[in-house]
């Protein structure tokens, strides 16, 4: 009995060695149009932690109204699928703000935030690439109109919309 614990400790070791080693990072994202930093989440794939000059295309993932920017991060594969696919994920935060520029309120723009602000930032910081077809964004719930409204922008932000029920 006493080489249980030996053997249950052994295999938790094996299982976190063989775990995927995408980087989580929790990141503030200032945002000019509303005067404040919004939280968000970047997984970066493992090659790209090895390897600083890589560059990878960027998933955004729209939480759904209430869900915080680390919902993606239990409901999906996420480290898995940056490690498997190379891609970048980027889940930012928006409350129940379904995504649009409030004109009552100007410090609520978070079309503004996720069609602009946000790509920026994590170009700049994230090591994403930086054209259009490298970049797809996604919606759970409230979140899924928003991604197909942000994608029809006269920018261009991204080519591929998921709505996810």
């Amino acid at each position: 009995m006493k080489s249980m614990p030996r053997i249950l400790l052994l295999a938790l070791l094996v299982a976190i060695c063989n775990a995927p080693a995408a980087q989580v990072e929790a990141i503030r994202v200032p945002s000019a149009a509303m005067k404040r930093e919004i939280p968000a989440v970047v997984v970066l794939p493992d090659a790209c932690v090895q390897e600083p000059a890589c560059r990878y295309p960027a998933l955004y993932l729209l939480p759904g109204a209430g869900d915080n920017e680390c919902v993606w991060l239990y409901r999906m594969p996420v480290r898995e699928m940056v490690d498997q696919h190379g891609v970048t994920i980027v889940t930012p935060v928006a409350g129940t703000s379904w995504y649009f520029n409030s004109p009552a309120d100007k410090n609520f723009q978070f079309e503004a935030f996720v069609s602009s602000e946000l790509l920026k930032y994590v170009d700049a910081y994230h090591r994403s690439l930086t054209n259009r077809a490298a970049r797809a964004l996604a919606g759970n719930s409230m979140a899924g109109p928003p991604a197909e409204t942000v994608s029809l922008l006269p920018l261009g932000t991204v080519t591929l919309r998921i709505e996810f029920p």
